[in-house]
């Protein structure tokens, strides 16, 4: 399945669909966990289609649509049974388990509460900052991932079943009891603090304790010191944060105008014409927050 003809759906569906490189586990673009924080606006959906049209298509875990997965590694038929059997005891089963490569699979949830990521030899929790890749070619075997029951695509993120913390806490600690061990937990504190609705990890991080007028020039010199490449990205990233910050839409123009190193004809003129969208975009989240 090609990201541009599921893409849309899935966002629709209350998924946070990123485009992944074909036949990688790898995505297609920069600054991607910011995707895992807040959903991506439908018209970087569109720009993401023509671009990466036959690209695998990826999903974020974390607040933008509260999923995170189970990933199971085991390649023994027997280990992967009990670890699903566990999983089924401690924290219910799910409608939604993807294979790429039996007997391993991937089980995906909801969590109100933020999941932290941890790697083991046997099991891989993917929470807040990471993605798996939905639909697309395995990397190894060359073939389609597979859905054993439901598909994302005929099942919203919202109907998915609701863990609690100290359930999968348990899980983890009844499989070190048994395998010997689950991992360790990924040290994911510097991807949280990077991921925001201001964007990119990178410029949120140098936006980082600047308030008031120090806010505005850093935003500002963000736009004078962006290049070819990241113009569409930086632009929205400046956008979300300006929204933030209640600017309204026609100042943000006069900002842009006044800041933005992007050229405003030839290639580069889509990405001004961009900028309303996005600040639409940026709204609308704003009120789903509040």
């Amino acid at each position: 399945m090609k990201f541009s003809t599921i893409a849309p759906e899935l966002l629709e569906l209350g998924y946070s669909p990123i485009p992944v490189v074909p036949g990688e586990k790898r995505p297609a673009i920069r600054a991607w966990s910011q995707y895992c924080t807040y959903p991506p606006f439908s018209h970087e959906i569109t720009y993401w289609s023509m671009r990466y049209p036959d690209h695998s298509t990826g999903l974020t875990c974390g607040a933008a649509s509260q999923i995170w997965a189970l990933d199971i590694d085991a390649n023994d038929h027997a280990d992967a049974t009990r670890i699903e059997q566990m999983a089924d005891q401690f924290i219910g089963s799910t409608p939604l388990v993807r294979v790429g490569r039996h007997p391993r699979s991937l089980r995906v949830y909801k969590s109100v509460e933020p999941v932290k990521s941890v790697k083991g030899g046997l099991l891989d929790v993917l929470g807040a900052g990471r993605q798996f890749v939905a639909f697309g070619l395995h990397n190894q075997t060359r073939r389609p991932y597979e859905w054993l029951d439901e598909s994302p695509l005929n099942y919203e993120a919202t109907a998915l079943p609701t863990i609690n913390l100290e359930a999968l806490r348990a899980l983890l600690s009844a499989l070190k009891e048994e395998f010997g061990t689950t991992g360790h937990q990924t040290d994911k504190s510097s991807v949280s603090r990077s991921m925001s609705l201001s964007g990119p990890s990178d410029l949120s991080e140098q936006r980082r304790g600047h308030r008031g007028q120090s806010r505005y020039k850093v935003l500002a010199k963000q736009l004078e010191d962006a290049r070819p490449g990241r113009f569409h990205d930086t632009m929205v990233s400046v956008v979300a944060a300006l929204s933030v910050l209640n600017m309204r839409p026609e100042n943000i123009h006069r900002f842009f105008q006044h800041h933005f190193a992007a050229p405003t004809d030839g290639e580069y003129a889509e990405v001004w014409q961009q900028i309303d969208p996005a600040i639409k975009g940026a709204q609308k989240y704003a009120q789903r927050k509040h």
